[in-house]
């Protein structure tokens, strides 16, 4: 089988101690190591130096500490990334950078296996979804608090929102205001949010397409939960899915004219070149890459 990159980490600096090697292949454009994959391997929060091949094209390995976060693939991360066919980076000390032992789980992912153009999902969306929410929640009791994270859901664990834990999505969450007015004098203000998890995907024809594929209502506890929950998810519903849609269609247009054989993530913003060893967040923003035909 042919592979596109091996990756090497292990839980002592100079790549020694205890170590696992991952591969990716070739015919695949992620591979995944989850808290679950690492703690098997006696690595969760126990690497402190890594090594990256790329056997073909190029690759990243993407390191992440969920933290408070919770689950795989969201939070700060280390990435190491072999520039072209049999490049390799080290890093034999993790803590140069903070990240000694702070590792909960990897992707392993391949990059550059054609003629490719690279987008910052903050840039793209952000004053789009300011206007969207501005207007959709215009002369309603919520008001949002602050941008929203713009960030990615990468093989989501199972959850009522219902993705599938074999794809990946950008998710856009909206940190919100809520007025309850229980009398003329008597106002209260309740902590919420809304999310929206798009799917991003090439259709038959090449063409780049995206829809909405689940949403999420958040809502502080007290006597008025049900109720400020009921009239987010009716807005979520009725405006909110249907509006975004409509948006997502408008500002993918103009790829409809260019063949896009595939779309891929990169956390934060790559879309000028970057060290072979770089480090931020998943919130900082993420990277769509579409690879041109």
């Amino acid at each position: 089988m042919p592979l596109s990159a091996l990756a090497t980490v292990s839980e002592q600096i100079n790549q020694t101690g205890r170590s696992a090697l991952y591969d990716l292949p070739s015919s695949a454009r992620y591979r995944r190591i989850s808290s679950k994959d690492l703690a098997n391997e006696y690595l969760f929060y126990s690497i402190s130096s890594a090594a990256l091949f790329s056997a073909a094209n190029s690759c990243e390995l993407v390191m992440v500490n969920s933290g408070l976060f919770g689950g795989d693939y969201n939070g700060q991360f280390l990435q190491l990334s072999a520039m072209g066919s049999g490049t390799r980076t080290i890093n034999s000390d993790l803590g140069a950078q903070g990240f000694d032992n702070a590792t909960t789980s990897m992707l392993l992912i391949g990059s550059n296996r054609g003629p490719e153009t690279r987008l910052s999902f903050r840039d793209i969306f952000l004053d789009k979804w300011n206007d969207l929410i501005e207007d959709k929640l215009m002369g309603s009791d919520a008001s949002p608090h602050g941008d929203p994270l713009l960030t990615w859901e990468m093989f989501p664990a199972p959850s009522v929102v219902g993705l599938n834990s074999d794809l990946t999505y950008l998710h856009v969450f909206q940190a919100l205001d809520v007025l309850v007015h229980v009398g003329p004098a008597v106002t209260y203000h309740y902590d919420a949010g809304i999310g929206f998890y798009i799917f991003l995907y090439t259709n038959a024809k090449k063409q780049l397409k995206a829809f909405v594929a689940g949403a999420e209502v958040w809502v502080q506890s007290g006597f008025y939960h049900d109720n400020v929950e009921s009239a987010l998810w009716e807005k979520v519903r009725l405006d909110g899915i249907p509006a975004l849609n409509s948006e997502l269609a408008a500002q993918l247009a103009p790829f409809s004219r260019i063949p896009v054989l595939d779309v891929y993530y990169l956390p934060g913003n790559q879309t000028k070149p970057v060290p072979s060893i770089l480090t931020g967040s998943t919130t900082d923003d993420i990277t769509i890459v579409l690879e041109r035909e």
